[in-house]
Parts: structure tokens; C-alpha cells; sequence
């Protein structure tokens, strides 16, 4: 009988271990492609922000100083009358 308990508790901790190493890498892989979407997700905000506070009327093409691109947009930095300022598009 204490031959029993004793397997049983030494096979459930060695499958735990085997299912936790086999498990770490898709626990791994989910988290970091979640990581990824809240990194994107952020760099939309900051677009939205940047878009609403910042005018971007004046839709002459511009030839910008320095540029960031994001996916399908992209930031620049503009003169304009002699003012520096955000071009988003």
C-alpha cells in the first residue's frame, strides 16, 4: 500500500513536470504575440492622438525632414510656412 502512495505521488509529480515542459513554449509563443498586439494597438493610439490634436489640413505635399512609418501610415515632420510640424498620412 505505501509502495502505491508512493508511485503515485512520484508519477503525478513527473507528469506535471513533463506537461509544464511541454506546455512552456506555447505558454511562451501566446504570450509574446500578445505582447505584440498591445505594442501595435499602442502605436494606433498614439497615431489617433497625434491625429487629433495636430492639424493636418493642409494636404500640399510637403518634402519631409525625418519620418516614422507605422504599418500603413506615416509620421513626418514637416515645414510648412516656416513652422516644423506633424504631417500624418
Amino acid at each position: 500500500m505505501k509502495k502505491n502512495i508512493i508511485f503515485s505521488v512520484v508519477s503525478f509529480v513527473l507528469g506535471g513536470l513533463l506537461v509544464g515542459l511541454v506546455l512552456h513554449s506555447r505558454i511562451q509563443t501566446r504570450y509574446d504575440n500578445g505582447f505584440n498586439n498591445g505594442f501595435i494597438q499602442g502605436g494606433y493610439e498614439v497615431i489617433d492622438f497625434l491625429d487629433e490634436h495636430f492639424e493636418n489640413k493642409d494636404t500640399k505635399e510637403v518634402a519631409p525632414k525625418a519620418y516614422l512609418d507605422f504599418k500603413a501610415t506615416r509620421i513626418s515632420v514637416v515645414e510648412i510656412d516656416g513652422v516644423a510640424t506633424l504631417y500624418i498620412r
